[in-house]
């Protein structure tokens, strides 16, 4: 009996130390430039009860929210389901249990279309409303200017909040410009316009760099949390 019970008690203590290991987390998706043949991924169920999920990858827009499983702190998805053989996306989760989870088209060890995963904490606590959020994915650093303001910059694969300017004209927009660092302590203008400040949104704000033509387009997407619509 007494080693029925140290069986009984070493599996329970097994079965919640896999279960410390399982987060969940409400996330939504994110992609700029989807891979055609993989516009949509499957996360496998993390538990045995566990739901299995398929999730879009759209192009400049956010996917609806997910409630999803992951094992540790890391999110892997497949191509298929079932098949979790070869991830085709994976990255290190954030923090909070609310995140957007942006897939970034790159070459895996093979030489095979894949994503690399960046979460980002999508909570309000973290990404308040009225804040615009920086990801650089060109290969130099950047900074912001806002309303004549200058923020922090931000280094290539980096990211930064920044408050929308309160100096504002009479229909609320505020001039905004992108300066990337050259040689030195060097910098030059690369984009300019004008922004829309909103005190009930948040922005995402993609900087990249097109050798090819040489400009660094800004993708600006608009974010009203959904859990926040009709509050």
């Amino acid at each position: 009996m007494k080693s029925i019970r140290l069986a009984v008690v070493f599996l329970l203590s097994i079965a919640a130390a896999h279960a410390q290991d399982v987060r969940k987390v409400a996330f939504r998706t994110l992609g700029l430039d989807p891979i055609p043949e993989l516009n949509e991924v499957h996360l496998p169920a993390a538990t045995p009860k566990g739901k299995a999920l398929v999730v879009p990858i759209l192009a400049t827009s956010l996917s609806p929210v997910f409630e999803g499983e992951f094992k540790g702190d890391e999110a892997v998805f497949f191509s298929k389901a079932g098949d979790t053989s070869t991830p085709v996306a994976k990255g290190k989760l954030a923090k909070s249990k609310r995140q957007v989870l942006f897939f970034r088209p790159v070459k895996n060890e093979q030489g095979k279309d894949s994503y690399e995963v960046h979460a980002f904490d999508d909570d309000l606590t973290d990404f308040k409303l009225g804040s615009v959020r920086v990801i650089n994915l060109s290969p130099k650093e950047i900074r912001f200017n806002m309303a004549g303001k200058e923020m922090p910059s931000v280094p290539p694969g980096g990211s930064g909040i920044y408050p929308q300017a309160k100096d504002v004209d009479e229909f609320g927009m505020y001039s905004m410009t992108v300066e990337a660092k050259g040689d030195g302590d060097a910098w030059g203008k690369v984009y300019s316009s004008s922004w829309k400040a909103s005190d009930r949104r948040r922005e995402i704000a993609f900087v990249q760099y097109e050798e090819r033509f040489q400009q660094w387009p800004v993708t600006l997407l608009s974010d009203d949390p959904p859990w926040l619509q009709g509050k």
